[in-house]
């Protein structure tokens, strides 16, 4: 199982890691909607950028393919395309949701993705 925690650091930023079981790693930022960075708690172009990440991990969408993507160099059903196609009903459903005070964190599962996924009515993958 896969988790991903968002965590708004003491100082403000928000940083989003995923743990494998193998490493834990940094998630990267996709810059789509929010030069500035990740964001949660609203639904806004921060919150959107970080359920994009989460989404691209989820679906092992490398950050190139994205960057082709939202640029519409990437046509048909690509695990990058399936990422951006439902990253907004992700941000309002999941992210928008939860707020974070300095130092606070959130988790969520590979599992609790797919479920959403799933209750969309989508192919999970």
């Amino acid at each position: 199982m896969k988790t991903y925690v968002v965590t708004r650091s003491m100082d403000g930023p928000v940083l989003l890691t995923a743990n494998d079981g193998r490493a834990v790693y940094r998630v990267p930022h996709c810059v789509y909607h929010s030069p500035g960075g990740f964001e949660t708690g609203y639904a806004g172009s921060g919150p959107a950028d970080l359920a994009l990440a989460i989404l691209a991990d989820y679906y092992c969408a490398d950050p190139k393919e994205i960057a082709l993507a939202l640029r519409g160099a990437v046509l048909g059903d690509t695990n990058a395309y399936r990422a951006i196609r439902f990253h907004h009903e992700f941000k309002f459903e999941v992210v928008a949701r939860r707020q974070l005070d300095p130092g606070q964190s959130w988790i969520i599962t590979d599992a609790e993705v797919a479920q959403f996924l799933r209750g969309l009515g989508k192919d999970a993958g």
